[in-house]
């Protein structure tokens, strides 16, 4: 997951935007959402859509704008909200390498190149979001150079975890750890 930045017009006037990816490395199945700015509203915000968007949660998300987990216990810009949202959703945190982009999976550039060429001309922010998630849903009827099946098809597989399990008297089952 990594933050952009791309430019597009809305109401007439060009603006600056950050947006938010969230691409899965095995199927390519991606989310992208633009903000006014990269703070901590937006990021939270960004995650819970990422999250029902995509149907659930990744075991392994790579944040890509906190270098390594060292920086973010020193407190870097976003430190705290990536373990706040790591702590409700219970996913790990594989920081990228410092200087290492073949580490990002290139989720920017192929966001910007898919949905902010040419620059987007909309009459609101929530035109431009709903016209991005269109995108990104018809990206899922997309057969990826090299890949044999559609990006929605190889999501499917993706998400599929099988495990055993035994319900206790409680009539609960533990799977990895979660009841």
């Amino acid at each position: 997951m990594d933050w952009g930045t791309a430019m597009a017009i809305i109401s007439g006037e060009e603006v600056r935007l950050k947006f938010f990816c969230m691409r899965s490395k095995y199927s390519g199945k991606h989310f992208v959402r633009l903000y006014p700015c990269e703070r901590q509203q937006a990021f939270f915000d960004a995650h819970v859509r990422a999250v029902a968007f995509l149907d659930g949660v990744f075991p392994v998300l790579v944040p890509v704008k906190l270098r390594t987990e060292s920086d973010a216990r020193q407190g870097s810009p976003g430190a705290g909200s990536i373990h706040q949202v790591k702590g409700y959703y219970s996913f790990e945190a594989r920081f990228c390498n410092p200087d290492s982009d073949h580490e990002k999976g290139r989720v920017v550039g192929m966001a910007r190149r898919n949905y902010m060429v040419p620059v987007p001309e909309v009459g609101s922010l929530e035109e431009l979001n709903g016209m991005i998630l269109r995108q990104c849903l018809a990206y899922g009827n997309h057969k990826i150079s090299g890949r044999d099946r559609k990006v929605n098809e190889l999501y499917e597989d993706e998400n599929v975890q099988v495990c055993d399990g035994r319900a206790d008297k409680y009539a609960t089952v533990i799977v990895d750890k979660n009841r």
